[in-house]
């Protein structure tokens, strides 16, 4: 009763963190703005999902492995990673190709596209630690991680949204996540969880650098969207931040163990054919 009375009060504060905005957004400014900022969250929403989704079958699966909570965290957090970032680059680099799938007027929103991706590796960082957090039953933690960034986010709605419109609302959205990331971080050294965040890094770096250089390049349409993906994973592999023996986690995640092995034998030709 007492924990979910704990996790009740934050659940409530990230929710209105998550959908005021539009309200605010709402009030003063043109219906364009709104349609376009909704529509960009509506994309930011569909993404912040695939690590959620990614956590709610990894921890289950991946604590029937001989590995401790906190190496499940490390694991589940560079596959969530590995899966979202090339996705989120193309959003970065490439939003206009997202936002014209709902009419050319909606283009004038890529900067707000742009930014708000941009978060997605560190509100999947929390994502994760949360998670394991309440798997160690730490239910204060999760209070002491979402209460501060939901409440930062709303108290900065009424204040930056009159004055800079959906930018403004971007902005409150990027200090709320920015200042949940810091006292995730504290939580996790205080605790001597060890992240390999040079990793982290780089999953995130890569697939971001490879946007923008091809955005350099004027290459249009869908072609940018799979070379992000293709090479991003291809320097994921040939840098080691992911090992085989990783794709043989991931596969096992979403298929029988009869499937992954034929799957994984398949891969293992292509990527010894490659020299990966």
């Amino acid at each position: 009763m007492k924990e979910g009375f704990l996790m009740w009060i934050p659940t409530l504060f990230s929710s209105l963190g998550a959908n005021l905005s539009i309200l605010f957004v709402n009030v003063g400014n043109s219906l364009s703005e709104v349609g376009i900022y909704f529509v960009a969250l509506m994309i930011y929403n569909a993404l912040s999902r695939i690590p959620s989704q990614v956590q709610s079958i990894l921890f289950p699966v991946m604590s029937g492995y001989k590995i401790s909570t906190d190496q499940i965290l490390e694991k589940g957090l560079i596959f969530s990673l590995v899966l979202i970032m090339p996705f989120s680059a193309m959003v970065i680099g490439f939003p206009e190709i997202f936002l014209e799938i709902f009419g050319k007027n909606f283009v004038s929103g890529s900067n707000i596209v742009s930014l708000l991706a941009s978060i997605i590796i560190i509100d999947t960082i929390s994502v994760m630690i949360i998670t394991s957090q309440l798997s160690k039953g730490k239910f204060k933690n999760y209070n002491l991680i979402v209460l501060p960034a939901s409440i930062t986010r709303i108290t900065l709605y009424y204040f930056l949204v009159p004055m800079y419109g959906s930018i403004g609302a971007v902005e409150s959205w990027i200090i709320g996540s920015t200042l949940g990331i810091f006292i995730t971080i504290f939580i996790i050294r205080q605790q001597e969880i060890k992240i390999d965040w040079k990793k982290v890094s780089l999953i995130g770096i890569i697939p971001i650098a490879i946007s923008f250089s091809l955005k350099i390049t004027e290459i249009h349409f869908i072609i940018p969207l799979i070379l992000i993906f293709i090479l991003s994973n291809a320097l994921y592999l040939k840098m080691k931040i992911i090992k085989r023996e990783d794709i043989l986690y991931i596969l096992n995640i979403f298929s029988s163990e009869e499937k992954t092995e034929k799957r994984y034998k398949k891969i293992v030709r292509v990527l010894d054919k490659i020299r990966l």
